[in-house]
């Protein structure tokens, strides 16, 4: 037991009201503890007077007890204004084995881009730190601990050899705005607390699909950076 404290940490020493997996830390959304609470009022409104009245000639009577628990999605609201995910177009725009067609993309974007000849000499570099979250994987990195150490800060310190000084920036997750809008549609990535000996999520996507891992990340990696 010692050795499984040292390894995953003491369960006992945890004092906030999340629900989680003792050895990934992974978060159980808010969905599922209030499943978790309500369970035993599930069971008695919706599936007991059903499950007692069942006989071998009602087939699919759970199932239909169970639908009206599920939500559909088949009615399209009508929009004025299409607000299109460029990230999201260019992953389903996957360039074809064609050779014929390689770079097809690339053609079409051409016009709209300009050239700048030399590149100016600069002091400070601005950088934006999601995207370079999303674009570094941890690869190697074991814990959260290694990502900065391993990963992420080399990268940030190479750029310090042709400037002097580097603004990491960081998204800003805004209640109500267009942007967590869009994002509350998406599918949503399993929760896991960031903190040092906590374990690398194997799926880093899935990870950075959740919000409030994102905001956790982005706080760590600072302070690693200060």
């Amino acid at each position: 037991m010692v050795e499984v404290i040292d390894e995953l940490g003491n369960p006992f020493m945890e004092d906030s009201q999340d629900l989680l997996v003792l050895d990934t830390k992974d978060i159980a959304p808010t969905s599922v503890v209030d499943t978790i609470h309500q369970i035993e009022t599930i069971g008695k409104t919706n599936i007991e007077p059903e499950w007692e009245n069942a006989s071998r000639n009602q087939i699919g009577t759970l199932s239909k007890c169970l639908e009206p628990l599920k939500t559909t999605t088949d009615d399209v609201p009508e929009v004025d204004v299409l607000v299109i995910d460029g990230a999201a177009i260019v992953n389903m725009l996957r360039p074809s084995t064609s050779r014929n067609q390689i770079g097809s993309l690339s053609k079409c974007l051409e016009p709209l881009t300009t050239t700048t000849g030399d590149v100016p000499e600069v002091d400070v570099l601005v950088i934006d730190g999601a995207a370079i979250v999303n674009m570094l994987r941890p690869s190697t990195s074991r814990t959260f601990d290694d990502y900065p150490d391993l990963v992420f800060c080399p990268y940030i310190k190479k750029h310090l050899e042709t400037v002097t000084r580097v603004d990491v920036v960081w998204d800003a997750y805004i209640d109500n705005s267009l942007k967590a809008a869009t994002r509350s549609k998406m599918v949503k990535g399993i929760r896991r607390r960031v903190q040092g000996q906590n374990k690398i999520p194997q799926n880093w996507q899935s990870f950075l699909r959740d919000d409030d891992n994102k905001k956790e990340l982005f706080s760590f990696l600072s302070q690693q950076l200060a």
